[in-house]
């Protein structure tokens, strides 16, 4: 094995450990990031569109946005994916370009590797997004569900609030596992100047991610509302 393969096998396994290592620590720290935060106010909606009953066209107004963002990320996953695969037929022409950046040479066997790692890379982001798109739906379903009266639907309703914030939960996971995709993505880019530039590219990415799920401005602020009714 030449260093130039090692290198770019070290560059994969280096992807899938920050992406994966970082996804793993932020699910299992979930109650201290800013996800978690958020799902404090879930819970909170949750219990507030029992109390409303003609007026939960709100509350079905804001699932409607949540969808329409996930349907426009969806879309534009399969754009980039159509092009991916388009690129793959066109190696000779961005190879040319690729060695007159100094580093930046590669062979068609690397080439494959590099577009094909972004290619899976985006299959994934897409099924995140319809996934995350499918919970919504449900979520909107279970607004549908609920009583009309207020009274009763304060009574009898507590376990349909209880599942509609947990959907909305799992749906806001997916979703923003699929934006921290894109992240990476872009990162991944850097793969094709050089391998040291994706290196810092994905350790970068993984440290702004860090700071703004654990550390964030808007999670201190979040933080100050501690209101549980």
């Amino acid at each position: 094995m030449d260093a130039f393969f090692i290198k770019n096998i070290f560059a994969l396994v280096w992807l899938v450990a920050c992406w994966g290592g970082f996804s793993y620590y932020a699910t299992l720290k979930e109650d201290q990031s800013l996800a978690g935060q958020i799902q404090f106010f879930r819970v909170r909606w949750g219990k507030q569109l029992l109390h409303r009953s003609s007026s939960r066209f709100t509350d079905v107004g804001i699932l409607n946005h949540h969808q329409q963002i996930g349907v426009f990320f969806a879309s534009t996953t399969m754009i980039i994916i159509a092009g991916l695969i388009t690129l793959l037929g066109a190696e000779d022409d961005v190879l040319s370009y690729l060695k007159k950046i100094p580093s930046g040479g590669s062979t068609h066997q690397y080439w494959y590797l590099k577009v094909q790692t972004l290619l899976v890379l985006f299959i994934f982001i897409f099924f995140k997004y319809t996934w995350a798109i499918r919970h919504w739906n449900y979520s909107a379903i279970l607004v549908g569900a609920a009583k009309e009266d207020p009274e009763k639907s304060v009574k009898y309703d507590k376990e349909l609030s209880e599942q509609f914030s947990y959907i909305g939960k799992i749906a806001a996971r997916h979703f923003t596992q699929g934006l921290r995709g894109y992240y990476y993505g872009l990162a991944t880019l850097a793969w094709f100047i050089n391998f040291w530039a994706f290196i810092a590219a994905t350790t970068w990415v993984t440290l702004v991610l860090y700071r703004r799920e654990f550390h964030s401005k808007i999670l201190h602020s979040l933080q100050n509302d501690d209101d549980d009714d």
